[in-house]
């Protein structure tokens, strides 16, 4: 985990990598005096209160519980296709339909895409830039 630690002489703060067993003491390298770890920047935890995960949206989220993480998980397994791979039997319609809409979506975005690159393609050639 980091660890903040702030020197009382310098007031800088420092990051340090430390584990949790490991004794929390750290020396400023400027004035070599004892710091002072920051307890207020520490990550906090709710105990049973849910927990935190990265596997729904990037940079993670707070889940309150194992019910909402599975319910979290079946979305995310069936809007991105993976249902057939891992065995569902039944996925919820809703997120069939989710995943129905977000592949016209994609489907849409990559024909728009296409198409502006013949034209850019087609404009370069009728104007000599490609051959």
């Amino acid at each position: 985990m980091i660890y903040d630690y702030r020197c009382p002489h310098c007031q800088i703060v420092y990051d340090i990598w430390q584990k949790i067993s490991e004794k929390h003491q750290y020396e400023c390298p400027v004035c070599l005096q004892k710091c002072v770890r920051e307890w207020n920047s520490a990550p906090s935890m709710q105990i049973s209160q849910g927990f935190f995960t990265e596997q729904f949206r990037k940079g993670g989220e707070w889940v309150s519980g194992q019910k909402e993480y599975n319910r979290k998980l079946d979305r995310v397994r069936t809007e991105s296709g993976m249902d057939k791979y891992l065995g569902v039997n039944k996925a919820n319609p809703e997120h069939v339909g989710n995943r129905r809409k977000k592949l016209e979506a994609d489907r849409k975005r990559a024909s728009r895409e296409l198409a502006d690159t013949e034209e850019h393609v087609y404009n370069a050639v009728r104007q000599g830039k490609m051959d």
